[in-house]
């Protein structure tokens, strides 16, 4: 391996910025999770209510979508595997399957 390789191969942290970034948009959708059900106890919801958790979902799909491009470059860049890539290996899918099932809780109650 030349120098030049060795030292690209080092300064890459694409599976650290795409942890963090799962992890944002896990704490995301957490926070939608909570103003959902915190609110869901009147018949009527508010349109405003609807429209901050609209911003709020497109800001986590922002997150996951930036996360997942990092992961993938994280592998193709072969990177070390560490328990980071694990969870992201398991984590983007089930992170994808949440963002369906809050789509769908979104738009069949509103």
């Amino acid at each position: 391996m030349s120098g030049e390789e060795q030292i690209n191969k080092r300064n890459t942290n694409y599976k650290r910025w795409s942890f963090r970034l799962m992890v944002y948009s896990v704490i995301t959708y957490a926070s939608i999770l909570y103003l959902y059900f915190k609110n869901s106890t009147g018949l009527h919801h508010s349109e405003l209510l609807f429209n901050l958790l609209a911003v709020i979902f497109l800001m986590a799909l922002l997150l996951q979508g930036l996360g997942y491009a990092f992961f993938r470059l994280s592998i193709k860049n072969h990177e070390a595997q560490d328990y980071q890539l694990r969870v992201l290996r398991w984590g983007y899918p089930l992170l994808f399957a949440l963002s369906l099932l809050l789509f769908y809780l979104g738009f069949s109650v509103f």
